[in-house]
């Protein structure tokens, strides 16, 4: 059997895994961003208005506190997570263009 067919294939698979890791670290970068600004603004803007919108009824502050702020600090919490994951998706990206 020729090796040269076998190089080749494996030389592409490599290729191909590269720009398949290069795609997945720019999707992360492209998706984390947002979710982290949203989430970010959702926080603030209950901070700001003292009610936490949610699916079903509004949690205010004075009705249920425990609650509103179990709420402020779980979405602040995935909107820094998210903020560090669009961070290491841009900082991987960055370091392998350069």
């Amino acid at each position: 059997m020729d090796p040269e067919p076998l190089n080749l294939t494996g030389s592409l698979f490599v290729m191909l895994y590269l720009a398949v890791l290069a795609c997945a670290w720019t999707a992360g970068l492209v998706l984390a961003a947002p979710a982290a600004v949203m989430l970010a603004l959702l926080v603030l803007d209950a901070l700001r208005r003292r009610e936490f919108p949610l699916r079903g009824p509004v949690l205010r502050r004075d009705g249920s506190p425990v609650a509103y702020w179990f709420s402020i600090a779980w979405f602040g919490a995935c909107a820094g997570a998210m903020a560090l994951i669009a961070l290491w998706c841009a900082w991987v990206v960055l370091a392998a263009g350069g």
